[in-house]
């Protein structure tokens, strides 16, 4: 009689166990709509599928203007588990964006405390950058941006956690700026410029690796995400003789033709 209600029990821990195991493994996508605050800039929506593979929206808020409404930005895309992950301890998800504004794929490695992005080959729109920051809408660019990462890189975000509201970055991320202009300053393309950023903690460090077009630049600058937060560039610029005439007062110019440039505001 023992032995057999050992045996009950043993098949109710199993069923028990199962039935934990089946909860995880096919709880809906709809679970992720919780995540972001419901105040929050960024909102999730669900269009099926598991946690662990599936398909949403992200719905990033817009700001008014002149010339456009405050119309949600809608990026559709797809994640699925990617179980190499669990040999870094972190839960891996390969995440692919499917818009004009935002496409490409990256491994998003999450554990408490920072994220990690990996096997980025990211295609921005650059007239997203409106809604990173107030300035870039004073400004509005325009061309392609391309985040990339080598197979060996790694970049680790932390959200900001302690008083001066830094967030910390560490690793690198390759960034390839095409055909950039800026509306009210160059309307017309910049060329295309490819930059290293590495993160140090509170600090990124920016290093132009090449440069070409009617804007060339030469140098290194950084921007520190702490108070007070600012942006840094030391350098020089070549300017094609046809190019716009605000790009011949960059600064000084130095005897091969060159002009120095100087960066260091505040913000």
């Amino acid at each position: 009689m023992q032995e057999s209600s050992a045996k009950i029990g043993r098949w109710w821990w199993l069923a028990v166990v199962a039935f934990a195991i089946g909860m995880v493994v096919l709880a809906p996508a709809a679970l992720l709509e919780r995540l972001p605050p419901a105040n929050a800039a960024v909102q999730f929506v669900a269009d099926g599928g598991t946690i662990w593979r599936g398909r949403g929206q992200l719905r990033i808020a817009t700001t008014a203007t002149a010339a456009t409404s405050a119309t949600p930005l809608v990026i559709p895309l797809e994640w699925r588990f990617a179980p190499g992950s669990l040999l870094g301890l972190r839960l891996g998800f390969i995440v692919e964006p499917g818009a004009p504004a935002l496409s490409g794929t990256t491994l998003i490695g999450l554990r408490p405390g920072d994220v990690e992005l990996r096997n980025t080959a990211l295609v921005v729109d650059a007239r997203l950058l409106q809604l990173a920051h107030a300035v870039a809408a004073l400004f509005p660019p325009a061309g392609t941006i391309r985040l990339q990462q080598t197979a060996d890189e790694r970049l680790r975000v932390r959200p900001a956690s302690n008083a001066d509201h830094a967030w910390q970055v560490d690793g690198a991320m390759g960034l390839n700026a095409e055909q950039l202009a800026l509306g009210g300053i160059v309307n017309t393309p910049l060329g295309n410029h490819d930059i290293k950023l590495s993160g140090d903690g509170a600090l990124i460090k920016i290093s132009v690796l090449r440069s070409s077009g009617p804007l060339k630049l030469e140098g290194n600058g950084s921007v520190m995400l702490a108070m007070p937060r600012r942006f840094t560039f030391s350098g020089f610029a070549t300017v094609a003789t046809d190019a716009p005439p605000g790009l011949r007062q960059l600064g000084p110019v130095m005897a091969d033709g060159r002009q120095r440039i100087e960066l260091n505001t505040a913000w």
